[in-house]
């Protein structure tokens, strides 16, 4: 019969029309809404949110407040549960990272199957891929839908078809979402937090080859043509732009002060959602 709860959910998100595994994160008073998507610097995003909001804290003179050292935890400078405060919130930036999949397939593989236990993932059907070559075939071998998170392509990471996004920015030059933040927010720092991180990007010529690269344009395939990263893998280390929107991506030197737009709006539904399960209606 299976998680009679599981399924009452899926058929809730599917009658609002969300895709119910977009994790959002947010802070109280920083007008910005930050969508996760794992392998592309979202440990650093995540910490560097919640510091400033701990800093603007401190500057109102709050005495205490939490902070943990775990950006992947939510506490009182960087929330995951209570919507209704999201709800409530006025107009935020709704934005996010993306990574050229060549590197962020291999730091998948180093993260979670070379330094990990890849028995906790179904897509191995219980085993270690003997490879890199080999890891990309079980990804492929899946429905893209049912990958983890850590291996599934960006697009669905990000729900690019739902989220009205003021900006997704490139890893491969964070600076532009530092730079774009402080414009924003005000001083806005990145403070890398990567305990996950593998320098897959030292290491491509170890691991890469020439199926490799055809297997990793097979498997994120939507996410070379959605995101705009070049086929090239010589090219893997260039970001497309300064940034990537529904309208097209902001190319470097054209991006300017950036303003909330419907990102908020168009998450209206996956936030209807997450209060009925916060409520525990569904």
């Amino acid at each position: 019969m299976g998680n009679p709860r599981r399924w009452i959910r899926q058929f809730c998100a599917s009658a609002l029309g969300v895709q119910k595994d977009v994790e959002l994160w947010w802070t109280p008073e920083l007008p910005v809404v930050y969508v996760n998507n794992p392998k592309c610097g979202c440990s650093t995003v995540k910490n560097s949110l919640r510091q400033a909001q701990a800093a603007r804290f401190r500057d109102k003179g709050r005495g205490s407040f939490t902070l943990v050292n775990d950006p992947h935890k939510g506490d009182d400078c960087l929330k995951q549960r209570g919507i209704d405060d999201l709800v409530r919130s006025d107009a935020r930036l709704v934005i996010s990272c993306a990574r050229n999949p060549f590197s962020r397939a291999l730091s998948g593989y180093l993260d979670k199957v070379v330094n990990g236990d890849p028995s906790l993932y179904r897509e191995f059907r219980g085993s270690r891929p003997q490879s890199f070559e080999a890891f990309l075939e079980a990804l492929l071998s899946a429905k893209p839908q049912t990958l983890d998170p850590h291996f599934r392509p960006q697009y669905l990471n990000l729900w690019l078809t739902g989220v009205s996004y003021d900006a997704v920015f490139y890893l491969e030059d964070i600076a532009t979402l530092r730079r774009a933040l402080s414009s924003t927010i005000g001083e806005f720092e990145l403070e890398t937090f990567a305990p996950h991180s593998r320098r897959a990007q030292e290491k491509m010529r170890t691991y890469y080859t020439p199926r490799a690269v055809e297997l990793v344009k097979a498997v994120y395939e939507e996410d070379f043509v959605r995101l705009g990263y070049s086929r090239n893998i010589e090219q893997a280390t260039e970001a497309p732009g300064a940034y990537w929107t529904p309208r097209g991506i902001v190319q470097l030197g054209r991006e300017g002060h950036l303003k909330p737009t419907s990102g908020l709006a168009s998450l209206r539904s996956l936030i209807r959602y997450w209060r009925l399960v916060e409520a525990r209606v569904i």
